[in-house]
C-alpha cells in the first residue's frame, strides 16, 4: 500500500469502468447491484483514521490482522511509556506517524481496495473480460 501510485490506481479504475460499460445490460445491473453493497467510502476510511485509534480504519476494509497488529503495537507502546518512557515514546510516536501517513494516503488506499473488489465481481459475472 505504501508504494501505490495515484496515476496507476486511477488508470486501473478507469479501465475497470470501461470494461463494465461494455458489458450487456443484465450483467451490468448484477455487477452494479453487488458493487453498491461492497464498495467502501474513502471519507469514512479517512474519518476512522483521523481518530488516531491505531488500526480502526483497517477494520473498515476487512483487514483484521493488520488492525490487530497496529492496535497491539500501540497498546504495547502505551505500557512501555510507564516502564521505559523513551522506548514507549518511540513506539507511540511511530504509530502516530504511521497513522498520519495512512490518513494522507486514505483516498488512494480505498480506491485500490475498491478496484480489487470490482475485479473480483467482474470475474464472477463476466469471466471472459480481462482486466490487468
Amino acid at each position: 500500500m505504501i508504494f501505490l501510485k495515484t496515476e496507476k490506481v486511477e488508470q486501473e479504475e478507469e479501465q475497470i469502468r470501461l470494461s463494465i460499460r461494455n458489458l450487456p445490460d443484465t450483467t451490468r445491473q448484477k455487477i452494479f447491484g453487488e458493487l453498491k453493497h461492497k464498495l467502501k467510502d474513502p471519507d469514512t476510511y479517512a474519518a476512522l483514521n483521523y481518530g488516531l485509534i491505531a488500526g480502526l480504519h483497517h477494520l473498515y476494509l476487512g483487514k483484521f490482522l493488520r488492525a490487530f497488529l497496529e492496535l497491539l503495537i500501540f497498546i504495547f507502546g502505551i505500557f512501555l511509556l510507564i516502564n521505559d518512557f523513551m522506548l514507549g515514546f518511540i513506539f507511540v510516536s511511530s504509530m502516530i506517524l504511521l497513522e498520519l501517513f495512512e490518513l494522507f494516503r486514505s483516498q488512494i488506499t480505498v480506491k485500490h481496495h475498491n478496484n480489487i473488489i470490482m475485479k473480483r465481481i467482474i470475474k464472477r459475472y463476466a469471466p471472459s473480460v480481462f482486466i490487468k
